[in-house]
């Protein structure tokens, strides 16, 4: 086809344009073709730039190393210059264009330009992105090399027939490598050189998980590259069979019945290779056989939000590599929450009460600003278990009405006049926003808590050289409470610490000085939320349980002095030369003058809110009892039954908002009181748990049902045959009224109209979690009951010890005691 009789034609897309205005330069469809973009040309310039920035390290490269590379050579490089000359005016003039919005990065998504390109189009995406950090210019030479090493293994591929799952993981890999604060990737001489280097820093037992998996990912790119080439020989052949690499023995074909493809290739594995991973992850070998299986499983990539249906990559997984995985996080999760007295990362109160007796001497005995530095940073990390970063970064203030009015999250503030620390509340990762929610019927949030602390670490705070400045001075504003450094004094507080553990033949470190307090909360009240609110240091077992949780300030302090107060007097048993006596207490501060503030989730209900919704709901059935003959009686008393007994199930039950809590009786045991949820399972996970179902909850639900009964036999007889759903609303549909199983959009409008309720429904949990700690239950079993456990903690795990009829008779009082509260009461129906 001549050029003429191209340019007749309708451009299909975006890419075709561009080849239009570039009049079909033989230059720019080699670029084109080189890059790999998607037909949208999506952000085409930020690719351009990158590859004009790497082009002259690419093109040094392949001077230096030309027997590396088959199908990229010094011409191929060079008609990628020119194609950028000549593409450069046309990007320039294009926002004439109609492409130009498809073409120009967008403007609503500054950070993921690329997003719906990076699963298909790899290679376009890192050479587009990896400029992204003040860093990249010093990371150019491995970046060629990787973007090289990507499209030589692309072009093979290709010409095989086979997919791109190696390049996609290689680039994603190197994206997220480039991204990070820290760049492992070292240097070498030679392309060969780099590589081993790369390899045997991803085979180092003490990497980091994450950066040894990208690190594996780029060494899957590049190694069959070398190898081919004859780079790789010899003693790495040994090495590179010793490090895990199988010989296939058999191969075959499997469909699932969802019709997903799963194709299974048996493979040996050397004994080597098994206690390798195995001591990385810190298993045992009694786990596992020689022989695993490779799986090709089809995964989604990172653009999986945004797919049209597109067919999906197949990445090859190890199922040995999955299981070793698995359980090595599992185990980790399991052990990290067993706590037990002979847990070796313990410190005991014997270790603690030495370290606490020479931090007192040490206070007295030095006359150096950085060691006083550290040393109050220790007792303040000791006694209120915040994080040392965020001790580091305390602040100072002379009068407490001068602090801050917006609290920053991790802010530690000492207030001279009053001395006692305010610290900022701890908010879950992801927590959301929000944003139009009409808060007035939440209880109110504090940011802050004040603790006081003064007889435990005063003396360590009034030794601080900006202390005893600020104490000589009229000044407003806070004001850092220590000169050095954060990393510096951290560093200087570690040292001493491991100063100390030499001298008496201890073993502790800064992570078990920091982490004391908060162990021995977990230990007391079995709820790492809990100690995660006290405290303010995150923990992975606590952050699902912050999502829910909010107590009273007032509660939170008393229990973290009396905490304190009762870990003092454990030290003295051990410590004779520490001072006997209790310490003296002040009353305790509100910051934000709220009696009722409480310190946690924001979205709370009051409980003045839940009893306004519960009496609207009640009176919504009384007038529809209450008006027989009106049209549609049945049906209105009907579903304004099932809201109500839908309401009572959210704050007696926990019930989360979904779809079908409850599809069927079977699940609802009347006579040993218990109900089996199972309202948030999937492919990853389980919370399916028993709950108890507390008395006035067991008489509304037999209530319920005798009403249901009656309903479906009057309005839909013909559907009496089919077991309907424990929860279901009617509507009318001409002549007939049809079951609704799930709730639609307009009857949950219905319900904040006729409640006023403006809160997310899913507040009965919030409600029902920050009442049940009020009430002193152990974490564990409300754990258990809100379904919050940790996969590979759960509450029949190995390590567990938590019988059920236990935690069902424990938990149905205080359930029922909660329910009355709120106002519900059990309401006849229609029969």
């Amino acid at each position: 086809m001549t050029e003429p009789e191209v340019q007749t034609l309708r451009p299909a897309s975006a890419v075709e344009r561009l080849l239009q205005l570039c009049h079909y330069d033989a230059s720019v469809s080699a670029l084109l073709d080189w890059i790999e973009p998607p037909s949208t040309a999506l952000a085409l310039p930020l690719v351009t730039a990158g590859l004009r920035d790497l082009l002259q390290v690419m093109q040094d490269l392949i001077r230096r190393e030309a027997d590396v590379f088959d199908s990229i050579d010094a011409a191929t490089l060079q008609a990628l210059d020119s194609g950028l000359d000549a593409i450069g005016p046309v990007l320039q003039a294009l926002p004439d264009e109609p492409i130009s919005s498809a073409v120009a990065p967008s403007a609503q998504r500054p950070k993921q330009p690329f997003r719906g390109a990076m699963r298909d189009h790899p290679l376009y995406t890192l050479i587009g992105s990896w400029k992204r950090t003040p860093e990249a210019t010093a990371r150019r030479d491995a970046v060629a090399a990787i973007v090289l090493f990507a499209k030589e293994r692309s072009i093979r591929l290709r010409m095989a027939g086979e997919g791109q799952t190696p390049v996609y993981a290689g680039c994603k890999a190197a994206r997220q490598l480039i991204e990070s604060a820290s760049w492992p990737i070292p240097a070498g001489d030679s392309l060969a050189d780099w590589f081993k280097r790369l390899r045997q820093l991803a085979e180092q037992p003490r990497a980091a998980s994450d950066a040894r998996v990208q690190l594996n990912e780029l060494r899957r790119l590049i190694e069959p590259v070398l190898k081919q080439r004859g780079l790789l020989t010899g003693e790495d052949d040994e090495h590179r069979n010793a490090d895990g690499e199988f010989v296939s023995v058999d191969q075959h074909l499997e469909r699932l019945p969802s019709g997903d493809r799963l194709i299974v290739q048996r493979e040996v594995r050397l004994a080597t290779t098994s206690r390798a991973a195995l001591e990385r992850d810190g298993l045992t070998l009694a786990e596992f056989d020689p022989a695993e299986e490779y799986v090709e499983w089809v995964e989604f990539g990172e653009d999986a939000e945004d797919g049209k249906g597109q067919a999906s990559e197949s990445l090859e997984r190890s199922l040995a590599e999955q299981v070793l995985r698995a359980k090595s996080l599992i185990a980790r999760r399991e052990r990290s929450a067993q706590l037990l007295a002979e847990d070796w990362a313990r410190a005991t109160d014997a270790e603690i009460a030495r370290f606490w007796a020479a931090l007192q001497q040490a206070r007295i005995d030095s006359g150096d600003g950085l060691q006083r530095e550290a040393l109050a940073l220790l007792a303040l990390a000791l006694w209120t278990g915040r994080p040392a970063k965020d001790i580091a970064a305390m602040q100072i203030v002379k009068r407490h009405e001068d602090a801050p009015v917006h609290w920053s999250d991790g802010l530690l503030l000492w207030s001279l006049d009053t001395r006692d620390l305010a610290a900022s509340v701890l908010r879950p990762a992801g927590q959301p926003r929000h944003r139009g929610l009409d808060l007035g019927q939440a209880r109110v949030s504090a940011d802050r808590v004040v603790l006081e602390v003064d007889g435990l670490v005063g003396a360590f705070v009034d030794a601080l050289p900006n202390v005893q400045k600020l104490q000589t001075q009229d000044r407003i504003r806070p004001i850092m409470a220590f000169t050095t450094s954060a990393l510096e004094l951290i560093a200087a507080a570690a040292h001493w610490v491991r100063e100390h553990a030499a001298h008496t033949r201890g073993r502790l470190t800064l992570p078990m000085v920091e982490s004391w307090m908060f162990r021995r909360l977990v230990e007391r009240r079995r709820d790492h939320a809990l100690a995660s609110l006290a405290t303010g240091r995150p923990h992975q077992a606590a952050d699902t349980g912050l999502h829910y949780l909010a107590t009273p300030v007032q509660d939170l302090v008393q229990w973290l002095r009396a905490e304190q107060d009762g870990a003092l007097d454990a030290l003295r048993r051990h410590q004779a030369s520490l001072q006997p006596g209790p310490l003296d207490r002040r009353p305790i501060t509100l910051a934000d003058g709220a009696s009722d503030a409480v310190a946690g989730a924001r979205i709370v209900p009051q409980l003045r809110a839940i009893q306004t919704m519960v009496r609207a709901l009640q009176q919504a059935v009384r007038d529809a009892r209450g008006q027989p003959n009106a049209r549609d009686a049945r049906l209105t008393l009907h579903n304004a039954l099932t809201q109500y007994v839908h309401a009572m199930l959210r704050f007696g039950l926990g019930l989360r908002d979904v779809g079908q809590p409850l599809p069927g009786w079977d699940r609802i045991d009347l006579h040993h009181g218990v109900v089996l949820l199972s309202d948030k399972d999937d492919v990853a996970g389980t919370a399916t748990r028993l709950v108890p179902l507390c008395a006035i909850l067991a008489r509304q639900l037999q209530i319920y049902a005798r009403h249901c009964r009656a309903t479906l036999a009057t309005v839909v007889p013909d559907e009496i045959d089919q077991p309907p759903s424990v929860l279901f609303y009617l509507q009318r549909k001409g002549q007939r009224i049809e079951r609704i199983d799930h709730p639609t959009e307009d009857l949950r409008q219905a319900f904040r109209e006729l409640t006023g309720y403006t809160l997310p429904l899913n507040t009965g949990r919030h409600w029902l979690r920050s009442r049940l700690v009020q009430e002193n239950l152990p974490g564990e079993m409300i754990e258990f009951f809100m379904g919050h456990w940790q996969r590979g903690a759960e509450p029949w795990g190995r390590y567990s010890t938590l019988p059920p009829r236990t935690m069902i008779d424990t938990l149905r009082p205080v359930l029922d005691r909660l329910v009355r509260e709120a106002g519900f009461r059990a309401l006849r129906g229609w029969s």
